[in-house]
């Protein structure tokens, strides 16, 4: 019996090949943009269906899902950011925060539980908001981050407000490597905290700051923290403008000029003017967690 004689592909042939091989990927690029916006409807129907959009003193809200967050041609992976929009639903005027330069950040696409956030480079991004952020019966806010890098010695900002003087009403969230940990007071060296919470490089974190005017809790990621000096804890009359991703340029913090870059994503950020009651705050943490997988 004869063997048949091998023969070679035809050029017909391997364009077919060529076109099957192109089509699966194209098929398999277009399954991951599906998953993609299948995650960030998810998260949206989650946020717009959240208690936050209905508690009393709401007075920013950053996040990066909503369509109104960012513009369409800079809500792209790698892009910089030049303006994050404040969805607060209670706002008339909303307070977006704006950078401009090198300042700008970067949106990420799949950043946090594959979902985008923006990555502040820790050298010179930060944004500022556009009105002043009033806080006149005591303060709660959320931060949901990921550092990427968390120096010894070093504060890492992810919310400072300006105060240019060494006067009660001053605010700041920020993370340290120091093994004493300040995350938040109301003036300096007032209502400080300090935790034996050590934050590490490329971990996610649920920060939750509430100052009701008598005393400060804090929470990492669930667990609870409270205030090293709960007799200063006041922060009534702030009107400031607010800076995140970094230590707000000349403000008593950083009288020498602007310090404490972020090095990593802030993916969101809630702000009231109040502390909150147990219930409100637990009804805003589950939101995230559900949102962040914490």
């Amino acid at each position: 019996m004869k063997k048949r004689p091998n023969k070679a592909f035809s050029l017909v042939e391997l364009s077919i090949v060529l076109l099957i091989i192109g089509v699966l990927i194209a098929a398999i690029g277009q399954g991951l943009d599906l998953l993609q916006d299948a995650r960030i409807s998810a998260a949206r129907i989650l946020t717009q269906g959240s208690r936050v959009n209905s508690l009393n003193g709401l007075i920013l809200w950053l996040e990066p899902t909503s369509e109104n967050s960012f513009t369409t041609t800079e809500a792209v992976d790698g892009s910089t950011i030049s303006a994050w929009k404040d969805i607060n639903p209670q706002a008339k005027n909303k307070n977006d925060f704006t950078a401009s330069g090198t300042a700008k950040p970067t949106y990420k696409t799949n950043a946090i539980n594959n979902l985008p956030a923006l990555l502040f480079n820790g050298t010179n991004n930060y944004m500022d908001s556009t009105y002043t952020v009033a806080m006149s019966t005591g303060v709660t806010v959320f931060a949901v981050v990921k550092p990427t890098t968390v120096t010894d010695g070093a504060l890492h900002y992810i919310f400072s407000s300006l105060r240019p003087t060494f006067s009660a009403g001053y605010f700041k969230v920020n993370l340290s490597g120091n093994a004493n940990l300040n995350i938040y007071y109301t003036s300096y060296s007032a209502g400080l905290i300090t935790t034996s919470f050590l934050p590490t490089a490329n971990q996610k974190y649920l920060i939750e700051a509430i100052d009701t005017g008598t005393k400060a809790t804090i929470y990492a990621n669930k667990t609870k923290y409270t205030s090293s000096n709960v007799s200063t804890t006041e922060n009534f009359g702030i009107a400031n403008i607010a800076e995140i991703g970094a230590c707000y340029d000349l403000s008593m913090d950083c009288p020498g000029g602007r310090t404490g870059y972020f090095n990593g994503y802030i993916a969101e950020i809630i702000v009231f003017d109040r502390g909150l009651i147990e219930k409100e705050r637990l009804a805003v943490e589950s939101y995230l967690a559900k949102k962040w997988n914490f």
